[in-house]
């Protein structure tokens, strides 16, 4: 009588009866990706816009990390100015090598360009239960007041000159208005008048 041989499975390298691999499978699929997990480089912040930021401008970045296993979780921006930081989770771009199957992650930021103080801006890898997280060393964005000034200058002299070539020309249309507006009535007046000279002449 042929001894009929008991199916097994290998999970994660690990040859298993099959009723012990449904028993272990949870548990063995964990020490798995545990094992074969690859580092991500630290994330890098890099500028995407072109020349020295201005005040009313735009600052956008991207952040990027690759060369990682498991996909990572999210990457998330951290803004920090006099002693606040805030928060923001970005949509991540999430590509995956072909022949390694190790994962390249970029996430992009587009706010207005900081102001109020020194400003330093962060992105934060979240990786995978017990891989922790990474993070990038700061950017640090800090607008001179010397800037600040010519940014005020360059709006208010545009605007001044326009209240400066406006007004006049406003002024001499209410001048034109006004004299139409007697010569009208001096019309209406000697209109009448013609009028009633006619009905009093009338036989």
């Amino acid at each position: 009588m042929e001894d009929k041989k008991e199916k097994k499975l290998e999970v994660c390298g690990f040859p298993l009866a099959y009723q012990e691999a449904k028993a272990w499978y949870n548990w063995l699929m964990m020490l798995c990706l545990w094992s074969i997990s690859a580092n991500y480089s630290q994330p890098e912040i890099a500028e995407l816009h072109s020349g020295e930021l201005k005040p009313n401008g735009y600052l956008n970045l991207s952040c990027s990390s690759s060369g990682g296993y498991p996909e990572p979780k999210e990457m998330t921006w951290l803004i920090s100015h006099e002693n606040i930081t805030h928060s923001s989770t970005a949509h991540m771009d999430v590509s995956q090598d072909a022949v390694t199957k190790l994962y390249n992650v970029t996430s992009k930021l587009n706010i207005p360009v900081p102001t109020k103080s020194r400003t330093n801006i962060s992105c934060l890898l979240h990786l995978r239960e017990q891989l922790g997280s990474l993070v990038s060393v700061p950017l640090v964005i800090e607008i001179q007041e010397k800037e600040m000034e010519q940014a005020k200058i360059n709006f208010f002299v545009p605007l001044i000159a326009v209240v400066v070539l406006i007004t006049p020309a406003l002024l001499l249309g209410f001048v034109i208005l006004k004299k139409n507006s007697k010569i009208l009535s001096t019309n209406q007046n000697l209109d009448d008048r013609a009028i009633h000279t006619l009905w009093y002449v009338q036989p």
